[in-house]
C-alpha cells in the first residue's frame, strides 16, 4: 500500500497530467483526453464538452500540493491501523460528481471500490488509469465493479431521496454516509452588482441546473425588478443550444400557460413563485421576504434539504460569494458530513 507521501505525489502528478491534457485541448489539439471527452458526451448527451471541461479543470485545480496539503493539515493522517474496503455508490448528474469522494478515500489509504453510475462511466477509470500509469501501487488501492456490491466495511452512498430508502435498508448495519436529494438557493437583494448577476447565470445554469449545488430557488425582497435581472442575463448564452435542456422549456412553459399559471418567461427560463426548493431543469421558483429573518427561518427549517446558499458577503450565515455555488473547496463536504473524518474513524 502506497504511503502518504507517495499518494500526494501520485495525485499532484495526475493534475499536472489533467493540466497538460485540458491546454492541449485549449488549442484544439486532439488527444486521449479530447476524444474521451467526445465518447463521454455520446454516453450521456447532458455531459457536453463544456460541462467535462469545466469539471475537469475544477478537478485539475484541487489536484496541487498546496490545495491537499491545506486540506489535510487538519487530521491526523498516518497509516490506518486496518486498511477498510469503502464502496462508494455515485451519482450520474453532473460529469464526476463523486471525485470528491473517491479523492478521500484513496488520499486516507482505504481501497476505493467504486460502483459507477450508467450515466457517468468513462470519466472516473480513465483518471484512474492515469494513477496507475503514474504508480501501480494505485492497482491494489482503486476498484471498480458492475456487479452486486459485497465484501466491503463501510458506505458511501448518492442518489435521490427514494433511493436513498433502498441505501438505508440494505446498507444500514454498515459504517455509512447517505445521501439524498439537496438544492441550493440564493438570496437577492435588488442592490446587486451587474458582475454579481452575471455570475449567478452560472450558479444556476451550470451543468443545466442538474447538480445539487446549482441555484434552483431565488429569495427576493418585495417589488424586486426581475426585469433587470432578466435584461443582464441577455448578453449571456442561452442554455436552449442544447436540445434536451429546451425540450424541457418547451414542457414546462406549456404546462405553465395550460393552466394559467403565472409566470416570468425569458425564453430560456421559467421562473415562477413556489415554495418548494427542488425545481425542474428550466424552471427556477422563487419566495418574497419582507425581512433577510424570514428567510433565515427558511433556511433553519429546511437546512436538511439545502446543499448550498449564494448571497452577498454577511447577509446569510455559511453562504458563498456570487459565482461560487460549482466552485466547492475540497473542504467543503457534501451535506456538511466531513467524509476525512468519517473515513479516519473507522
Amino acid at each position: 500500500m502506497l504511503h502518504l507521501n507517495e499518494r500526494i505525489k501520485s495525485l499532484v502528478a495526475l493534475g499536472t497530467v489533467l493540466e497538460s491534457q485540458l491546454a492541449q485541448i485549449k488549442k484544439s489539439k486532439t488527444g486521449e483526453l479530447d476524444s474521451l471527452i467526445t465518447n463521454v458526451g455520446i454516453q450521456n448527451p447532458w455531459f457536453t464538452r463544456e460541462a467535462v471541461i469545466q469539471s475537469l479543470t475544477a478537478i485539475q485545480g484541487w489536484l496541487t500540493y498546496e490545495e491537499l496539503n491545506k486540506w489535510i493539515a487538519p487530521y491526523y493522517l498516518g497509516e490506518p491501523v486496518t486498511i477498510k474496503r469503502i464502496a462508494v455508490i455515485m451519482a450520474g448528474n453532473i460529469p464526476m460528481v463523486n471525485f470528491h469522494d473517491f479523492l478521500s478515500v484513496i488520499i486516507t489509504g482505504h481501497v476505493f471500490i467504486g460502483k459507477l453510475s450508467s450515466q457517468d462511466k468513462l470519466l472516473l477509470p480513465w483518471m484512474a488509469g492515469e494513477l496507475v500509469k503514474i504508480n501501480e501501487g494505485w492497482k491494489e488501492q482503486i476498484k471498480f465493479t458492475y456487479e452486486r456490491l459485497s465484501d466491503f466495511d463501510a458506505v458511501i452512498a448518492t442518489g435521490s431521496t427514494n433511493t436513498s430508502r433502498y441505501f438505508e435498508h440494505y446498507f444500514g448495519k454498515y459504517p455509512n454516509i447517505i445521501r439524498r436529494n439537496r438544492q441550493s438557493l440564493a438570496v437577492l437583494t435588488g442592490n446587486e452588482s451587474k458582475e454579481e448577476i452575471l455570475k449567478l447565470h452560472n450558479d444556476i445554469f451550470q451543468y443545466y441546473g442538474m447538480g445539487c449545488r446549482n441555484v434552483s430557488m431565488l429569495w427576493v425582497p418585495q417589488e424586486y425588478d426581475f426585469k433587470h435581472l432578466f435584461d443582464t442575463w441577455q448578453e449571456l448564452p442561452k442554455p436552449t443550444d442544447h436540445n434536451k435542456y429546451l425540450n424541457n422549456y418547451d414542457y414546462y412553459r406549456s404546462f405553465y400557460l395550460v393552466n394559467q399559471q403565472p409566470f416570468y418567461d425569458t425564453g430560456y427560463v421559467s421562473v415562477l413563485m413556489n415554495e418548494s426548493l427542488a425545481s425542474p431543469v428550466s424552471v427556477i421558483h422563487y419566495m418574497i421576504y419582507r425581512d433577510v429573518e424570514e428567510v433565515k427561518k427558511f433556511v433553519e427549517n429546511n437546512s436538511g434539504n439545502i446543499q448550498c446558499i449564494v448571497a452577498q458577503n454577511g447577509l446569510i450565515s455559511s453562504s458563498v460569494e456570487f459565482g461560487k455555488a460549482q466552485d466547492p473547496g475540497l473542504n467543503d463536504y457534501p451535506d456538511g458530513v466531513d467524509i476525512i473524518q468519517f473515513l479516519l474513524a473507522l
